[in-house]
């Protein structure tokens, strides 16, 4: 799993335009003890960062005892399904770009990332499935032309039957593209619960056009903990791939105390300080604590107490037998 980097002020209509773009920070994977709150953080890049660098709140109260410690070596290889949208609509300049942003994507990313690529017209064809192998991704991407119609929902459908049996690091879809579905099979409602219940993460770049459609692409993002990035300008497609990409490398583990222990829902917001400063949040449910044992066990009774209640007896039955004597 890997965060956005680029995200803007959320408008009346709900979607994030690229254009004004702020760096955000993705949270993924909470655990929770009586004592404490670990999850993992996905920053926007740059260099290292440290514990003091991360300021964390859980359901708005400071938490203390921040403890961040970057994730490299031990970790399974990020990755992610690339998906483009070939229709006909992307015809021109728009494919144009796509095609550079995914080489550019393809390029930046963690030269151990795995990633499949797959590209939607009225059918859904998949390029490559999972690889490291980039020269095999370039040569893939490059092949993409555009013509037909817009097979939205079963490419979604075809990208989570990809990232299903993978490590979670590597359940992610970044989906191109610039219009609604027109002849899918498959239902939004199916794609959506096909993404879910796989784990997937979706993340929507949206290309402005006369098709676009808002609610479908906003939907897919937002019910997935993915983020949804929107431009009228094909020319900025690679700029919103290559911060996607640098995500892979800025993962960190964070631990803090847990500043509220009796929740069962815990609202952890992070901000990240530093050359980039970024931010993010995630709301995560956790079962309610077991009931605490209330039976009373009867409490040992002390060996002198009892010595003593002993020795008592054995005088109290000798006098009594010396005086029946």
């Amino acid at each position: 799993v890997f965060a956005a980097t680029i995200i803007a002020a959320v408008a009346l209509l709900g979607f994030v335009d690229a254009a004004t773009a702020a760096p955000r920070v993705r949270i993924e994977d909470a655990e929770r003890t009586a004592n404490h709150v670990s999850f993992t953080v996905f920053t926007p890049g740059g260099p290292l960062l440290t514990s003091d660098n991360f300021d964390v709140t859980i359901n708005g109260i400071q938490a203390d005892g921040v403890l961040a410690t970057a994730s490299t070596g031990t970790r399974q290889p990020a990755g992610a399904v690339l998906v483009l949208d070939s229709s006909g609509s992307m015809a021109g300049r728009p494919i144009a770009e796509a095609k550079k942003a995914a080489r550019l994507f393809i390029n930046t990313v963690e030269k151990d990332a795995l990633l499949a690529l797959v590209r939607f017209s009225d059918d859904v064809v998949t390029l490559s499935p999972f690889t490291a192998n980039r020269k095999q991704l370039l040569k893939r991407a490059k092949s993409v032309d555009a013509r037909g119609e817009t097979a939205l929902y079963d490419a979604v459908i075809r990208a989570t039957s990809l990232v299903r049996s993978r490590p979670l690091e590597q359940r992610n879809i970044v989906l191109l593209s610039d219009g609604g579905d027109t002849v899918s099979s498959a239902s939004l409602n199916a794609a959506l619960a096909s993404a879910t219940n796989s784990g997937a993460t979706v993340f929507i770049v949206g290309l402005r056009s006369p098709e676009y459609s808002v609610g479908t692409i906003r939907t897919l993002a937002a019910e997935t903990g993915g983020q949804t990035l929107v431009t009228a300008d094909a020319t900025q497609l690679s700029r919103i791939f290559k911060g996607l990409a640098q995500t892979l490398i800025s993962r960190y583990e964070i631990s803090v105390t847990n500043p509220d222990p009796g929740a069962t829902l815990l609202d952890v917001n992070v901000d990240v300080s530093g050359e980039a400063p970024a931010s993010g949040s995630r709301q995560f449910r956790f079962p309610a604590p077991a009931p605490r044992d209330e039976t009373i066990t009867p409490s040992r009774m002390p060996l002198e107490l009892l010595l003593l209640i002993v020795g008592l007896g054995v005088a109290i039955i000798t006098f009594l037998f010396s005086e029946l004597v």
